[in-house]
């Protein structure tokens, strides 16, 4: 009984720190804000998910070039009419085809977004009930008792008797 008490006791410092970790990132999440809360937030932020076409790895947000100023201004047009950010992006995609830097979650890039992470998830579970499964076969051998030091004596008896043989 005590071993069994000594394993549960080691366990409960991970268990307490798991969940002040859940905690925690649920504190942070629910403190976080939900989006842009004005105009100019609101456009700077489509503007940050648009690709510029003249530069190589920008956004329309960082580049200076004149396609990108012209890119964000039809974006704070777009805003001021009212349109949504979904509306704005789709029309400048239909502009400007491959400007997304953030791919849309739906389709095949849903599903590639989401099977790593299936797979990591499913992966450390598996390793998680190998290693229990391990402890589990080991905690069951446990030490050996005084038939197995038999069968180990006797065993050694023999390969001596047989060394000592003709």
């Amino acid at each position: 009984m005590t071993a069994s008490w000594n394993r549960t006791l080691k366990r409960w410092p991970a268990w307490i720190a798991l969940a002040a970790l859940a905690l925690a990132l649920i504190v942070i999440g629910a403190a976080r804000g939900n989006g842009p809360t004005n105009n100019t937030e609101r456009i700077d932020a489509i503007a940050k998910t648009v690709k510029c076409p003249a530069c190589v790895g920008e956004s329309v947000y960082e580049s200076r070039v004149a396609v990108a100023v012209n890119i964000r201004e039809e974006i704070a047009r777009r805003v001021a009419a009212g349109d949504t950010d979904g509306q704005i992006r789709d029309r400048i995609e239909r502009q400007f085809p491959g400007s997304e830097l953030v791919p849309k979650a739906e389709g095949a890039n849903l599903v590639l977004w989401v099977l790593p992470v299936v797979v990591l998830v499913l992966g450390l579970g598996g390793v998680a009930l190998a290693f229990r499964r391990w402890r589990a076969q080991a905690a069951a051998a446990g030490d050996p008792d005084d038939a197995d030091r038999e069968l180990v004596a006797a065993a050694l008896r023999a390969a001596a008797e047989a060394d000592d043989g003709p």
